[in-house]
């Protein structure tokens, strides 16, 4: 079994940044050509952020770079590129710095024809990564895969993101579901918030709008998201007004405030091996299941 492969017979569906967003079900119908227009592409170009220190899990990997732990003998960044590549991206950057030897000669001796490294001088952020991608990207809508967060079922977690994009022509965030977020692994994650409404036909799909004062319902964001070309405008402002990290947060605050952010309950079950319990639980599920 692989990561983002679910054997469910329904199946058919980490930030750091604070900022709570509200979900309820939406119509389709108005479309904000800004930042939105996604159901008529293909989305060919996956972007899986690897600069990232990790210094939560540096009690785990020791000296050795957090992408290349295993989970059922491969390491993460595995799991995540065949995530990529079960999804039809033909198109894959690894995000990485130079100084990450080990992950370096690992994606050049393994997956030298199937991945394209895009350098980020140091850590700061999933936008800042994202920004260091953005002339392979160009003008194209783009799937992102966090390798620290795992869906592991029978269908890939980020086709099922790309397949509701298609759909309803809008950007699409991960989300776990309400019984995993018991679990103290998703405690860092960063929140959403949800409230379904009875127009919504896909239960695992809800429309976001930007309201932190009104959550019914958070839920944890796990690291996959569809997003269009024009985010990188929106980083690139943020970033000038920025004192520290960049995170993901401005790009799902405009898409939530203008309609065209869904949120969305991919099949499958989400673990987030960036932190040392989430490893063993994650570990211990997949490797050594009851």
């Amino acid at each position: 079994m692989r990561v983002g492969r679910h054997p469910d017979p329904e199946s058919s569906e980490g930030s750091s940044d604070p900022d709570t967003f509200i979900v309820h079900s939406m119509t389709h119908g108005d479309r904000h050509t800004e930042m939105s227009g996604l159901a008529a592409r293909s989305i060919q170009h996956a972007l899986i952020p690897a600069a990232g220190q990790g210094t939560r899990i540096h009690s785990i990997t020791g000296n050795n770079e957090k992408e290349l732990i295993t989970i059922d003998g491969e390491p993460v960044i595995t799991h995540a590129i065949r995530e990529a590549l079960e999804s039809g991206c033909s198109e894959i950057g690894v995000i990485v710095r130079r100084d990450k030897e080990g992950l370096v000669s690992y994606l050049r001796t393994n997956w030298a024809n199937t991945v394209q490294l895009l350098w980020q001088s140091s850590p700061g952020g999933l936008g800042e990564a994202l920004l260091a991608a953005r002339s392979f990207v160009e003008a194209s809508s783009f799937a992102v895969i966090l390798p620290d967060d795992l869906v592991w079922g029978a269908q890939p977690a980020i086709k099922q993101l790309i397949d509701c994009a298609r759909t309803t022509g809008k950007s699409v965030v991960g989300v776990a579901g309400p019984e995993e977020m018991t679990h103290p692994m998703f405690a860092d994650c960063g929140r959403i918030g949800l409230a379904r409404a009875p127009k919504v036909e896909a239960t695992r799909t809800h429309g976001a709008t930007y309201n932190p004062d009104k959550a019914a319902d958070r839920r944890a964001v796990i690291g996959r998201y569809v997003l269009p070309p024009q985010s990188f405008d929106v980083l690139d402002a943020a970033r000038e007004v920025s004192n520290g990290e960049l995170g993901e947060g401005p790009v799902l605050r405009t898409l939530a405030q203008r309609g065209d952010l869904l949120a969305f309950e991919p099949f499958g079950e989400c673990f987030t091996v960036g932190v040392p319990d989430g490893y063993r639980t994650t570990k211990k599920k997949i490797e050594s299941p009851e």
